[in-house]
């Protein structure tokens, strides 16, 4: 059972096109182009860029991670989706990403599994591979709705 297993591997393969942008590429997967971003000297608009993918990847991480966690515990899910930011500052001389934010927002059956969504959240938030092998500040400020209310409730 692949659960079982202490170590995982994960491989992708990056050939540069042309100016500043590459393929990125997998075994079985599709290819996507990535581009300097748009802010920076032949930057692309409308293009993944290499920041895209570090909050797809955090942001995805959590997202599964919550969903292994949910169905473990027996919570029902009625949707999932959320929102990432990341951001870019100068420090002495060099640009790094400095902090992450993701918005995710959980939609369950009832509020009556409100608690239960936080307590589980907070600890696919601890148990983040990719969150967790990042050295910077990455916050979650989860919302969720309810079939049974028109109300938002915001962690």
């Amino acid at each position: 059972m692949l659960a079982n297993r202490k170590e995982y591997f994960y491989e992708v393969d990056l050939v540069w096109n042309s100016e500043r942008t590459g393929t990125l590429s997998s075994l079985g997967l599709p290819e996507i182009e990535v581009v300097t971003p748009p802010e920076f000297v032949k930057g692309q608009k409308n293009k993944w860029t290499p920041e895209h993918l570090l909050a797809g990847a955090v942001a995805s991480c959590l997202m599964t991670n919550f969903l292994a966690i949910a169905e473990g515990f027996q919570l029902d899910i009625i949707a999932y989706k959320s929102h990432c930011f990341v951001k870019l500052e100068r420090k002495e001389g060099k640009l790094e990403a400095t902090e992450i934010l993701i918005r995710p927002t959980v939609t369950l059956i009832s509020d009556k599994e409100l608690a239960k969504a936080i307590q589980l959240i907070e600890k696919a938030e601890r148990s983040c591979p990719i969150k967790n092998a990042l050295q910077l500040n990455i916050n979650v400020h989860p919302q969720f709705e309810f079939l049974n209310s028109e109300e938002k409730i915001k962690k």
